[in-house]
């Protein structure tokens, strides 16, 4: 399948948030700001073209994410290097290789067994409010992603690229909500199934998250635009 690249010029509409999308969940599902972010705009118009799996591989998905950021006129080196064939302009993209990320990473196939014990599936459709066992599906892989991309933003502001520091506490952010709703959504999980592994999740995140708070320090305090404060 060709990459969708139609549509790339910058689109004028004024009620457009521009970058909402960068540092959100990506549930638009139970976004009230989806009529204003241009990704879920672009995602629809996809979907409609392609029908609901708008996306048949990753590249397909690397490249939609590009079309969005040059729409709004945002550079995207990093997901260029991806794509890109040549292995030592890959191999310039800074490996992880860190505590946070492997405490990050055993969280998510924690929850993975987890939700395979409880043979959990992804609801056919939308309810009015997600259940406690949904909430804990969708952050499990959005945690350890989003403080991966955190934690090489930091690498790179500490190379002297200091204006990485927004990427990294905005995705940190991110981080920090996920682990709030999903130790939340545990915590009604108890006594309600398997309370040891609801107890060893809750006990990952117990740690994770001051850990997060206290390498990312401004996370909390990060203004992701049209989310957490004023739109202007």
């Amino acid at each position: 399948m060709t990459p969708h690249t139609a549509g790339a010029a910058i689109d004028p509409d004024p009620t457009l948030v521009p970058g909402i999308y960068e540092h959100c969940d990506q549930w638009c599902s139970y976004c009230p700001m989806t009529a204003r972010c241009l990704a879920h705009r672009r995602l629809r118009a996809r979907q409609a073209q392609n029908g609901p799996d708008a996306f048949s591989s990753l590249e397909d998905v690397i490249e939609f994410t590009r079309e969005v950021s040059r729409a709004e006129g945002r550079p995207t080196p990093e997901l260029d290097a991806l794509l890109s064939p040549d292995p030592a302009v890959q191999a310039s993209l800074p490996e992880i290789d860190d505590p946070l990320d492997d405490l990050a990473s055993r969280y998510e196939f924690e929850t993975m067994r987890f939700l395979e014990r409880r043979h959990w599936t992804p609801p056919v459709r939308p309810t009015p409010q997600p259940s406690s066992i949904d909430v804990v599906a969708w952050y499990h892989v959005l945690i350890q992603s989003r403080l991966a991309r955190a934690l090489a933003r930091s690498m790179e502001a500490a190379r002297g690229r200091a204006d990485r520091l927004v990427d990294a506490n905005g995705c940190a952010k991110m981080v920090l909500i996920g682990i709030d709703r999903s130790r939340a959504a545990l915590g009604r999980l108890r006594g309600l199934c398997d309370d040891q592994r609801v107890a060893s999740l809750l006990d990952t995140l117990d740690r994770l998250g001051p850990a997060v708070e206290q390498r990312f320090p401004a996370a909390r305090a990060f203004i992701r635009p049209g989310l957490d404060g004023p739109i202007v």
